[in-house]
């Protein structure tokens, strides 16, 4: 019987120096409940956006956290990320709009926030001293130490998360791309149509 409300393995490992395996969607051994926190100083880094610390500013001021949690069985990325790549990506004039509203940008996934949130992720991913072929092989070795198996297993789940997120991501923007496709076809069909009826007449 487990009393621990199912915690991730890094508050396991924490609280009680150990970690929770159970078979995942992907045929591997995890913990369904692991996340990874994504700080909102390595968004910033990647942006030059004008008056940057203003917007950070009225993000936080609109209830925004300063960290971003992403959890193992998310499907999509978090809400409150997605709004603030957006607002850190407006024009001068769409943030000055925003600022005199109150109002923050809806969480809609688009071709230029998923962009940056791609190299946010590759900048998270890249934090890690090791890769997720790495430590899987350091699991299989037999001479390493609990702590030391914890401590990958905890960061191996954190940056499995990642790696879903990645893959979210493209997939996301393929189908974006797979619908302007669509859309600028059936535009321009349109005005071919309209074209040929008008030169009928």
């Amino acid at each position: 019987w487990n009393s621990y409300d199912d915690p991730p393995n890094s508050d396991l490992v924490r609280r009680y120096g150990h970690v929770d395996l159970v078979p995942m969607d992907d045929g591997t051994l995890g913990n369904p409940s692991d996340v990874v926190e994504i700080s909102a100083d390595i968004v910033v880094q990647l942006v030059g956006a004008e008056e940057l610390e203003q917007r950070v500013d009225f993000f936080l001021e609109e209830g925004g956290e300063d960290v971003f949690v992403m959890e193992a069985g998310d499907d999509a990325l978090p809400e409150d990320l997605l709004v603030f790549l957006r607002l850190l990506l407006l024009s001068p004039p769409e943030w000055r709009k925003a600022k005199e509203k109150g109002s923050l940008p809806k969480p809609k996934p688009d071709p230029e926030s998923l962009k940056l949130a791609r190299r946010v992720l590759e900048k998270r991913v890249k934090e890690y001293p090791t890769t997720i072929e790495e430590d899987e092989a350091l699991l299989k070795q037999v001479d390493q130490s609990h702590n030391f198996k914890n401590a990958v297993v905890v960061r191996l789940g954190e940056k499995k998360i990642l790696r879903k997120a990645m893959q979210i991501v493209d997939s996301t923007l393929e189908e974006l791309s797979q619908k302007s496709s669509k859309d600028k076809k059936r535009k321009r069909g349109g005005e071919e149509d309209g074209a040929g009826k008008k030169f009928r007449r």
